[in-house]
């Protein structure tokens, strides 16, 4: 067989630039503590909640074929050992979780297996379940949808696929996986619907995907990866999926791959930072993912080490870096220029097309094509057009005109899926009434629109987007131009479920200009702008709690305005 992260009129005083802190980046792997049993190739891996669990799996040392089962939490960075598997020691099998419970079945030992387990973590114990009864098999791909659990493919070049329902106990046959018979396939789901790609079928490695819709039972294929791979590790974060590393060629990669259903397109993301591998285990907990274990062309070939990846998108990076650039426009000239940041560090910059029409400003940046690059949405305050620049670094591909709104009383203040379909919405104040809105959007299309809570305080503005909670849901900021008060609403979509108050700054010179997360620790920071001096800072951010600042170089000429918050 084949194997394969005191007002500020005081604190101005001091210029304090602070050492980059050591958190995870986004978009970005991160060393974990390496796995808690012995190496190994074609272990299980799933998660429950907010642990990860690996088992099972093969290994050139006696014993063989193993058994064990071992618990991460990435809160302590620590590895718990379990209740050992019942069944017998194996590799190749399936894992997955289907709410509380994770399962295990199938798999290899010199012979293939088709008896299934439930893992329950709260007991730590293991309990039988029906066999699948689409019989014996290894390498096969296995995932759930919300209360069912899927196995379909494996070894020898299989295509049957098969629905398991816990709550009666029984496996019921569903459509052929639409693609040719395959094992050393990958599997995952995001949200309603199961994903199956890659592989190896009956004569060479495949690039194919396909999705799989539980509620017409129809497969449809889906955008090909850029290259055929077998062994490949498997997960999904949210809204999105990811097929890295595997067997390419006669090459072990470290590749990652990200893709979006919205766009239906593969982009390709930071190429996982330990040794290039196939054969090993991943899962995600939160808007992370975790790969470990499995082999290598490299010493010690068989591996143990365990890495983290953030998937967080990374606001306004023009560069494709990882990090949070400027964009600013100059109304007095038209001009326009991102500054490429390190931190609060100014690497170099770069100007965009000019625009010498002032009437035209920036009043955002979203991804409104869904090709994982900044776009720049401008707004026309003399007859309320709106315009969308496709960006590709700073090159403007193309463009595209949103709905006009010539009240001017309405203005455009942010950015940010509001409706979690993976498409950038548009946050509206009206400068009058108070009113608040989003419009839901389809790229430059506008589908629907909703309004928020009435703020009649007109002193009260919105001045920035961001997940300040970091529950995945874009969140508003707020800043009182009266009081110098700044407050964060913490949205469910358009629903306002808190509030909390940031730091008061009572210097009204000081702007807040735009946000993102500048020392890249995962956590929305506050970029400001000086208004008299030209001096720029921004405000390192734990949620609410501003932890400490820094000073990126000033700009004294005022014709010159950070845009695109």
């Amino acid at each position: 067989m084949m194997k394969r992260c005191i007002t500020v009129m005081v604190a101005l005083a001091c210029v304090c630039l602070f050492a980059a802190p050591l958190f995870a980046a986004a978009n970005s792997w991160t060393q974990k503590l390496g796995f808690g049993g012995a190496q190994r190739v074609h272990p299980v891996g799933f998660s429950i909640g907010s642990k990860g669990y690996i088992g099972t799996g093969y290994s050139q040392n006696d014993p063989y074929y193993h058994k064990d089962l071992w618990e991460f939490d990435p809160a302590a960075n620590t590895w718990t050992q379990k209740a050992t598997f019942p069944g017998a020691g194996r590799y190749a099998a399936v894992g997955f979780a289907i709410g509380a419970k994770g399962y295990v079945g199938t798999g290899w030992n010199g012979s293939a297996h088709k008896d299934f387990w439930a893992y329950d973590p709260d007991g730590n114990a293991w309990e039988r379940k029906a066999d699948l009864t689409g019989g014996e098999r290894c390498y096969a791909v296995g995932f759930a949808i919300g209360s069912k659990g899927y196995i379909g493919t494996g070894y020898d070049i299989m295509k049957d696929f098969w629905e398991y329902d816990p709550a009666g106990d029984a496996w019921v046959q569903k459509a052929d996986f639409g693609g040719s018979g395959r094992h050393y396939a990958v599997g995952f789901a995001i949200g309603s619907k199961g994903y199956i790609g890659t592989g190896y079928d009956s004569s060479a490695n495949v690039n194919d995907f396909w999705e799989y819709d539980p509620a017409a039972n129809a497969w449809e294929r889906k955008a090909d990866m850029e290259i055929g791979r077998s062994e490949a590790f498997g997960f999904s974060i949210g809204t999105k999926g990811y097929i890295g590393m595997g067997w390419i060629g006669y090459a072990a990669s470290n590749e990652l791959w990200e893709y979006r259903p919205a766009a239906n397109a593969w982009t390709k993301k930071a190429d996982f930072a330990g040794n290039a591998r196939y054969r090993g285990a991943a899962f995600a907990i939160g808007n992370k993912g975790y790969a470990g274990v499995g082999y290598g062309g490299t010493a010690p070939y068989y591996y143990t080490d365990l890495w983290e990846y953030d998937s967080s998108d990374v606001k306004n990076d023009f560069n494709a870096d990882g990090k949070t650039d400027i964009l600013w426009r100059n109304t007095t000239s038209g001009k326009n220029l991102i500054w490429y940041m390190d931190n609060v560090t100014k690497l170099s910059h770069a100007y965009l097309a000019d625009v010498t029409d002032l009437t035209w400003t920036i009043v955002g940046t979203g991804d409104f094509n869904n090709d994982g690059k900044p776009d720049i949405l401008w707004r026309r305050t003399s007859n309320g057009q709106n315009m969308v620049w496709y960006m590709n670094g700073i090159t403007r591909t193309d463009y595209a005109f949103l709905p006009t709104v010539a009240d001017q009383a309405w203005t455009i203040v942010g950015t940010g899926d509001f409706n979690a379909d993976e498409k950038t919405d548009i946050l509206w104040r009206n400068t009058t009434t108070g009113q608040v809105q989003v419009w839901y959007m389809d790229g430059v299309t506008r589908t629907s629109y909703v309004y928020l809570p009435r703020v009649a305080d007109l002193s009260w503005k919105i001045v920035g987007t961001g997940d300040f909670n970091a529950d995945g849901k874009p969140d508003i900021l707020w800043r009182n131009t009266s009081t110098g008060r700044n407050q964060v609403w913490y949205m469910d979509g358009v629903t306002k479920t808190s509030s909390a108050y940031l730091t008061t700054n009572t210097d009204q010179a000081w702007k807040i200009a735009g946000t993102g997360d500048f020392n890249r620790d995962g956590k929305v920071d506050i970029l400001w702008r000086n208004t008299t001096t030209g001096r720029n800072m921004v405000w390192y951010m734990d949620g609410v709690t501003r932890t400490s600042y820094a000073y990126p170089p000033s700009v004294a000429d005022q014709a010159w305005k950070i845009v695109g918050k």
